[in-house]
């Protein structure tokens, strides 16, 4: 398949030591080495370029003015001021078809001039030239593939007036041949209900077909977990393997610096790249540790109907720009977020006569709107929307996996597909999410397909939580990483059928995180069938906030339900299972401890501007 290489937005930021090696060995693909240069091999101009701590970025300092460079890399790459000529070697230590990855930001300064790029290899017979470009201003992802000979050098050339940004180069060993190329593929699909994976919706037999048939090469864990119940924490939870109160990002503030991301273990062995839908997902808040491309991609933002499809043509772009041995490939996509813009196919499959084409969901960027009733025939609505946007991404998922298969990446790949938490349609009483810690807002699909077919179409009921998949990955690939330090564990024996060991309790929370200051804090504990929530009352300001819409219901300090009776948690079992109860409560007690621990510790930093503006969009505040 030819796809046509569109402009890719990209930005590393590696782990490894200065100027690493990273042998690529295991016993599920072929060797290949990637090759990191380090921060303190490339130039850094200190005197013009500084780092916004706070969001993570560069500024350009032009006197008194700091400028901000939202498109440049991050800011563990190269940065200088060009005034004429600028060379800067890479000894790579590889010969053969050597790869080489970077993200190039060029701004020809003052107005009217160009930098010219040239990247080369150079032996003492002199340069040639495999890439050029020439451009007043770009932003532009480099993915290149050459041949080195045994004392040849890679040079990357600059010549003109401007800013000149790179990001830490990547060079590697490319694998041609899809065979002996490793893929760990994690799509994190946004506001995704466990329970319409696989679901009868009239007059669709199923509303997920392509995610039916990936199923069964696939390994399905009916019972996943959210760590809570809103983007930022519960796939910060993801990609450390800590639970919402133990990363430290949420409404506050970002991950905490002594907080390690898995992604770096998994840079250890892997190539990482990721393309998210912005807002809450943006590097700025920790999610771009480890990776040496993490970027936003505008259209897989909530306003797009096909964020889907296009995410997926994306990353199919860069697995063929880039024949990494090894990659790590993180998608995320906030097509079924609302507002509900499906394409109208979609809807119309559902109902020829839709009463709604377009809806966002009742308390869009107003949470006190949270548990405002609304008319039977607008719930309708609502749901039909979401169930469109459903069976779009469906659709576009399909797509990708077709795709994988003709260029035959699919058998040797890890493809993961899983989300942050679902969407309530007044099941409890209320809309949207973030509000609440019952199953329509946990309860998330997670299937697991490995290479080769391998325990394809194995279905698990235990409880298990997305702070797992990473430490699953990582086992898979026998790679170190802090068991200790996780709440998440690694999944392999029990997927392998081996002894489970003793039964594991989930946790899920809206502590730390939380988005808005008037929802009290909530718990839940998982364990087996059983299912305790303890709820924090509402305090009179937090009720007051809700004064102009509806108030919230006061559910009890404590709820038990038995999943497996009560699927939709309508009967409270408190009071009449307090056996239980009480056995549940030592874990909650010291969850409870653990929360305040760490709230006293994160403090209340505020927001600024940029990041309310943020929330606000994407209906947080």
């Amino acid at each position: 398949m030819k796809l046509k290489m569109k402009a890719l937005i990209g930005a590393g930021l590696l782990t490894g030591a200065a100027f690493a090696f990273f042998l690529l060995r295991g016993s599920h693909g072929a060797d290949g080495r990637i090759v990191r240069i380090a921060e303190e091999k490339l130039p850094v101009d200190r005197e013009h370029f500084v780092m916004d701590g706070e969001r993570q970025r560069l500024l350009f300092v032009d006197g008194d003015r700091r400028e901000p460079l939202d498109d440049a890399p991050d800011v563990h790459g190269a940065r200088f001021l060009l005034r004429g000529g600028k060379r800067v070697v890479l000894d790579a230590g590889l010969t053969g078809r050597v790869g080489l990855h970077t993200y190039l930001y060029l701004e020809g300064r003052p107005a009217g001039e160009s930098i010219e790029f040239s990247l080369e290899v150079e032996d003492r017979g002199g340069p040639r030239v495999v890439r050029r470009i020439r451009a007043p201003r770009t932003s532009y992802p480099l993915f290149q593939e050459f041949d080195l000979r045994r004392r040849e050098r890679v040079v990357l050339r600059f010549t003109g007036r401007g800013i000149a940004c790179f990001s830490r180069p990547l060079l590697y060993e490319a694998a041609a041949d899809p065979r002996r190329r490793t893929n760990v593929i994690l799509v994190a699909v946004d506001t995704f209900r466990a329970d319409l994976l696989g679901a009868r919706v009239d007059p669709l037999p199923s509303l997920t077909p392509s995610l039916d048939r990936f199923a069964r090469d696939a390994v399905r864990l009916d019972h996943a977990i959210a760590p809570t119940s809103w983007t930022l924490p519960s796939f910060m939870s993801l990609l450390t393997g800590r639970n919402e109160y133990r990363h430290g990002a949420g409404i506050q503030g970002p991950l905490r610096p002594d907080v390690p991301s898995l992604v770096e273990s998994l840079a250890n062995r892997f190539a990482a790249i990721g393309f998210h839908g912005g807002m809450v997902m943006k590097g700025r808040w920790g999610f771009a540790r480890g990776f040496d491309l993490y970027r936003e991609f505008e259209q897989a933002s909530p306003l797009y109907p096909q964020g889907g499809r296009s995410l997926f043509e994306k990353a199919l772009e860069v697995l063929q720009a880039g024949r990494f041995p090894r990659l790590f490939l993180f998608l995320h996509t906030y097509q079924l977020h609302s507002p509900y813009t499906p394409p109208e196919e979609f809807l119309l499959r559902l109902n020829p006569r839709p009463a709604q084409r377009r809806l966002d969901a009742v308390n869009y960027a107003e949470p006190a709107k949270t548990y405002l009733p609304v008319a039977p025939a607008m719930r309708g609505s609502l749901r039909e929307l979401y169930q469109a946007e459903v069976a779009a991404f469906d659709a576009y998922f399909g797509g990708f996996v077709a795709a994988l298969k003709r260029e035959g990446l699919y058998e040797n790949s890890l493809i993961i597909l899983t989300s942050d938490h679902g969407e309530e349609f007044f099941e409890h009483g209320g809309w949207s999410h973030a509000h609440s810690l019952y199953n329509e807002l946990l309860h998330v699909p997670l299937l697991i397909k490995f290479p080769h077919g391998r325990f394809g179409g194995r279905r698990l009921s235990q409880p298990v939580g997305l702070v797992d998949v990473l430490p699953t990955v990582l086992g898979y690939h026998r790679l170190p990483f802090p068991a200790a330090d996780l709440d998440g564990a690694d999944l392999m024996p029990l997927i392998r059928g081996r002894d489970e060991g003793p039964v594991r309790t989930i946790v899920s929370t809206m502590s730390t995180g939380r988005y808005y200051e008037h929802f009290p804090l909530r718990v839940a504990l998982v364990q087996g069938r059983y299912k305790l929530i303890y709820n924090e009352p509402f305090t009179p300001q937090g009720l007051a906030a809700f004064s102009a819409f509806t108030p919230p219901r006061d559910p009890g300090a404590y709820e038990l339900f038995d999943l497996d009776a009560d699927p939709g948690e309508t009967r409270n079992l408190a009071a009449a299972l307090p056996g239980q109860k009480n056995k549940m409560l030592p874990l909650m007690i010291k969850v409870r401890r653990q929360i305040a621990a760490a709230a006293a510790r994160q403090g209340n930093t505020g927001l600024d501007a940029e990041s309310r503006r943020q929330l606000e969009a994407l209906g947080y505040l």
